[in-house]
């Protein structure tokens, strides 16, 4: 595995420009409907000999805040060390009066077809992508994925996300959390659409190998969540890994700079093992 250095950790988790990796910020991929779709793309600054594998990685924010920006750290790290290129794209955000479902998984697909049709322009391995995302990133990313959005896709990394909103209703004592947001509704009111909006209601054969990502203290969303992907993912004989740490996801408390460096270490290693 690949050791950062404290220097190596503050430069990735800066907003300052990084060495090694050239960041496209805001970058335009469509209009509709007076909203503007953008992508961050960074990439990694070392020549290579050919196009570079690629991960489109969903920011998260309860479905109704949050921006690609926030995905900086771990994709400059992929790209140092790794020799990955991320894209980072913007969705369109909800509320409970105006839940955006299933606008979100369309953003996602765009962004997606927008990365493989531009391929050559941006030096991307339109053979090699890959998709994950954290929190609601991670949902519409696994989303996306389970039904049959993002085609040719490698592999999912999912971070500390929501994967079956029923089973989530009654682990967040019988009431909404972010999914509001999404769905506009509680699991009473309509239940149908929690199971139809839940990625693992969608899990069938031929799926990408998967990684979930969860932490131990975190309740916001419980790692439940990730481990019920596991067990999915190997109902229908496909590659799954699960890994929980300390003091990440959701409420972190304090300095968890060696727990984010970890969940980097695992994201890249696990990349690499597709390659």
């Amino acid at each position: 595995m690949v050791m950062l250095t404290p220097e190596a950790i503050r430069a990735v988790d800066s907003l300052d420009e990084c060495p090694g990796v050239m960041t496209t910020r805001r970058h335009v991929i469509r209009e509709h409907d007076g909203w503007e779709q953008i992508v961050y793309i960074y990439e990694p600054e070392q020549p290579c000999k050919g196009p570079r594998p690629t991960l489109v990685l969903v920011h998260g924010g309860g479905f109704c805040i949050g921006d690609p920006i926030s995905q900086t750290p771990i994709a400059r790290y992929l790209a140092l060390h790794f020799g990955i290129t991320t894209i980072s794209p913007s969705y369109r955000l909800g509320a409970p009066e105006t839940p955006t479902y299933p606008a979100p998984l369309e953003d996602i697909a765009f962004a997606w077809e927008w990365a493989r049709n531009h391929a050559a322009e941006w030096n991307l391995d339109a053979g090699k992508m890959f998709v994950g995302g954290s929190s609601a990133g991670g949902t519409l990313s696994a989303l996306s994925l389970t039904k049959g959005m993002l085609p040719n896709c490698r592999g999912l990394v999912e971070y500390w996300g929501p994967l079956d909103f029923i089973c989530r209703w009654f682990d967040n004592g019988e009431k909404s959390g972010g999914e509001l947001n999404l769905l506009g509704c509680n699991y009473p009111e309509n239940p149908t659409l929690f199971h139809e909006a839940s990625a693992l209601a969608h899990v069938k054969p031929g799926l990408p190998p998967a990684v979930f990502i969860y932490g131990i203290q975190d309740t916001t969303v419980h790692k439940r969540q990730g481990l019920l992907g596991v067990a999915a993912w190997k109902s229908v004989s496909a590659h799954a890994e699960y890994y929980e740490f300390d003091n990440i996801g959701h409420g972190i408390i304090g300095d968890n700079t060696e727990s984010m460096v970890q969940v980097m270490l695992r994201t890249g290693v696990f990349l690499q093992s597709l390659l």
